[in-house]
Formats: structure tokens, C-alpha cells, sequence
């Protein structure tokens, strides 16, 4: 039925360098989402602009640069390489290309050229596969979004298909479970850390997102390939940003309890992953290896699958199959699980204070949009306030109020040197 199909796997992206500037820009893009931040918009835009851009940053900065190459960052390189790879072993009527979310090349740089392309040789079919292998709201659901905004204005539109997840996918597991257990047999560490990317815990309690579940099969589907006594495998959660809840418990607090019960050594791996990036290779591997140490524990921490050939092979499989195979033998690709038996047996999240009702929530907007608009306000007359300063000090300048107030602005710039 198709002539030719395009395979886009899509990754969110790095900054250009790991300077301050570059790195704020990144984060204005990534946080101003608001797949990844739901937050009411005009709560949200006050909080990113006044409190997090101005200083965060020059912080996050530091942290880039400590996986900077000097050319480039790990999970562009990797998702390089794992594309190369894949591309040798894929049926001649399939053509793939990578995209990032906030990295050049864009999806809609990849459409830009498929537009240019003529009628008979470019692809009709479209299918997009995020590279995160559990679905959620706030990593496959904004890639759908990216691409809605590709196609908004857009004459020719190919037939397109969303892959919104593979966490069971067989490939994934066995080489993840078969990465693991190699360290486990190097360095026989006393505990396995199951380390998962972090959501705010209402989005799983309150919006139903289906991350949680699909952590969990992924966790369990691992866990079972594993020779090591399972007491001594850990379901965590990392990466947390702001006050709210998230969903737990937290890798790194989990890990130094473990210390302090007695363990000596912990070994971690972040299935959430494919291509190694910020949360893996610096935060697991450096930030929780410092402060295992500190508290005198040895940390081993498992790299993600990146560009391996065995996944790269599997993963091409599964991309054939998909485009060209049947649909039983696509369902082979994967392990089949117990959803109503996965539910029940999900590790309780609770929540430590309950929602906001509506009429809560109805009241918090009113107050953060009087603030906007108090902020719009005063931004509009401040750089006015020196001519009216001037004009009425002019034309009233025996008034008592007004010397009052300017000779307390002018003791209180001279304490401060300014």
C-alpha cells in the first residue's frame, strides 16, 4: 500500500554548549512546555521568568559542562550512532531519520525537506517513535504535540502513526537485564537500584497518566530476568524538580537508607533511558557515586543501552516488523503482562496532602492573574516614576509627603553605595 516509510525516532535535545546562555535558552524552551510543566500558564510564567531563568541557569550550566565532550553532549552523539546503526539493518523501503525536541535537526526541519522532495520518490507514510520507553504526558505527549505544530500549516500531509511506547518491547528487556546481570557477575554487588525518570505524583494519582504502570511492568519484566535475590532489587524514582510530590521513593535518599542499614555496595540502572544523558551519566553516575562514598559505600552505575549492536539489531526488528510484518508477529516483539495483576500489585503512592477542589483552584488563578496584572502594571509606569518624581517635586515642592519619601530613597541608596 506504501511506497516508502519515513521513520523518525524523537529525542528531546541537549543545549548547543553548556554556557550559561545557551543552557537558559534550552531550559526556556524545555520548562516553558507545558506538557512538561502543567502548572496554570500565567502561574507557571511568573515562577520560570522571576525566580528559575534568572538563577538556575549559571547551576545547570556546571553540570552540563561536566559531560561536555567539548564538542558535544552524550545523548545527541549516542542517538547519532544508535541511528547509524539501526539504518544498516532495515527493509529497503524504509528510510530513518532522528529528530530532537529542542536540538537542530528538528522534526519540523525533517518535514521542511520531505516537502522539498518530489511527489514520486519522497515517503507516504510517516511514523514517529519517541525514544522514551514508557509512555508520558510529559515526554511521548509533547513529541505528539511537537509534530501537531509540523503539520499545523502544512498542504501535503503523509499518512501518519504515533508509537507511543515499546517498555515491553523483548529487545529492551533482555539487553537491559543482560547489561545488568554483567555487572552484577563483575562486581557482585549487595543491591540493584531500579532507577526511574520522576513525575510529579498527581499526574498518576489525579490525571491517570499511565507512566507509573508502565514503570512498573518494565521494573517487573527486568526484575525477573535477573539472577540475584530479588529482595535486593529497588523500584526508585529520580530527578525531582520543585516542592510538589513526586513519585517515589527517591533514588538517592533510598540509596544512602540503604547504607545506613548496613549495604556496601549499590549498583543503579535507569531504564527510563536508552541514550545516556544529564540524569544518567551525571546525576547517577557522578552526583549519587559522591555521595555513596561520602557515606562509605561503593556505587557502580550501569551505562544505558546507547548504540549497542544487539539493540541496535533488535530495535531494527522491530521497526521492520512494525512497518512491514503482520500483526501477530509484531505482538511476539513483546512480553505480554497481567495489566488487572500489574494494578494490584503497583506499590502504593499516597498522596501526603489531598487535591485542590475546583473552586480552590478557581481561586488561585484569580490571585496569580491579579498579580500578572499588578506586575504588567507596575512594569508600564516604573520607568516613568523619575519624570513624575521630577515633575511633581517641580510643581510642589513644599509638599512634606513627597520630601518625606525622596529623602528616604536618598539615605537608603547612599547605605547602599549604589
Amino acid at each position: 500500500m506504501f511506497r516508502k516509510t519515513k521513520v523518525v525516532i524523537g529525542q528531546l535535545g541537549s543545549p548547543e554548549s553548556p554556557s550559561p546562555k545557551d543552557v537558559r535558552k534550552f531550559l526556556k524552551e524545555f520548562l516553558g512546555d507545558p506538557r512538561v510543566v502543567d502548572l496554570p500558564r500565567v502561574l507557571w510564567w511568573l515562577i520560570l521568568n522571576l525566580f528559575i531563568l534568572p538563577f538556575r541557569p549559571k547551576s545547570s550550566a556546571k553540570l552540563y559542562s561536566r559531560i561536555w565532550d567539548g564538542n558535544s553532549f552524550p545523548l545527541i552523539e549516542n542517538t547519532k550512532k544508535f541511528a547509524f546503526k539501526v539504518e544498516k539493518y532495515l527493509d529497503d523501503n524504509i528510510e530513518l531519520n532522528y529528530a530532537f525536541l529542542l536540538t537542530e535537526p528538528r522534526v519540523g526541519t525533517l518535514f521542511k525537506q520531505w516537502e522539498k522532495e518530489p511527489f514520486h520518490e519522497r515517503a507516504d507514510r510517516l511514523i514517529v517513535l519517541p525514544q522514551f520507553p514508557q509512555y508520558s504526558e510529559s515526554t511521548s505527549a509533547s513529541v505528539v504535540d511537537n509534530v501537531g505544530k509540523t503539520f499545523a500549516n502544512a498542504v501535503n500531509i503523509p499518512d501518519f502513526e504515533f508509537v507511543s511506547s515499546y517498555h515491553r518491547l523483548r529487545a529492551f528487556i533482555d539487553l537491559s537485564a543482560k547489561k545488568i546481570q554483567e555487572t552484577l557477575d563483575k562486581h557482585n554487588p549487595e543491591h540493584l537500584v531500579i532507577s526511574f525518570h520522576g513525575i510529579q505524583l498527581r499526574r498518576y494519582t489525579q490525571k491517570k497518566d499511565e507512566y507509573y504502570v508502565h514503570c512498573y511492568e518494565t521494573f517487573k519484566l527486568i526484575k525477573e530476568k535477573l539472577n540475584i535475590d530479588h529482595d535486593k532489587i529497588h523500584f526508585t524514582f529520580q530527578s525531582r524538580f520543585g516542592s510538589e510530590q513526586w513519585l517515589g521513593p527517591a533514588t538517592d535518599e533510598f540509596a544512602v537508607e540503604l547504607v545506613e542499614k548496613g549495604a556496601k555496595s549499590i549498583a543503579t540502572y535507569s531504564p527510563s533511558f536508552v541514550v545516556d544523558c544529564l540524569e544518567t551519566t551525571d546525576e547517577l553516575g557522578h552526583e549519587l557515586t559522591k555521595e555513596l562514598e561520602e557515606v562509605g559505600a561503593k556505587h557502580y552505575f550501569i551505562e544505558c543501552l546507547n548504540d549497542d549492536d544487539d539493540w541496535a539489531k533488535g530495535y531494527a526488528e522491530f521497526i521492520n516488523t512494525y512497518v512491514n510484518g503482520k500483526r501477530e508477529e509484531l505482538k511476539e516483539l513483546f512480553y505480554l503482562t497481567d495489566r488487572k495483576a500489574i494494578e494490584v500489585e503497583l506499590p502504593p503512592q499516597i498522596e501526603k496532602s489531598p487535591p485542590l477542589d475546583d473552586n480552590a483552584k478557581k481561586n488561585i488563578k484569580l490571585v496569580f492573574l491579579t498579580l500578572f496584572l499588578d506586575l504588567i502594571g507596575f512594569s508600564i509606569i516604573f520607568p516613568l516614576f523619575p519624570a513624575l518624581a521630577k515633575h511633581y517635586l517641580t510643581y510642589d515642592s513644599d509638599n512634606f509627603f513627597l520630601q518625606l519619601i525622596f529623602s528616604s530613597i536618598n539615605a537608603l541608596t547612599d547605605v547602599g553605595g549604589t
